[in-house]
């Protein structure tokens, strides 16, 4: 099980148990599984997406910042995200 916490520069937007993360970078897609290894990335305009392990999926377009993955933990620091609803 992985857990993520998704920030804006304005606040707080998800932090939770999650199955997967599947992050836009600017090499594409990068999806990210219990147990992977340590990265660090940049983010690119796009879909951030996040199968929750209790509220389905969830959808965010974000515009760029950056990403962490360490000890089964993903961290998303964005500049600016939206909710995507109705998945």
């Amino acid at each position: 099980m992985l857990k993520c916490t998704v920030v804006s520069q304005e606040k707080l937007l998800y932090e939770g148990d999650v199955e997967s993360v599947v992050i836009p970078g600017e090499a594409g897609e990068m999806g990210i599984l219990t147990d992977h290894s340590a990265n660090m990335t940049t983010i690119v305009s796009g879909k951030l997406q996040i199968d929750t392990i209790n509220d389905g999926y969830k959808e965010f377009e974000v515009e760029g910042g950056f990403a962490e993955v360490r000890n089964n933990m993903v961290t998303v620091l964005t500049n600016k995200a939206t909710e995507i609803k109705d998945i």
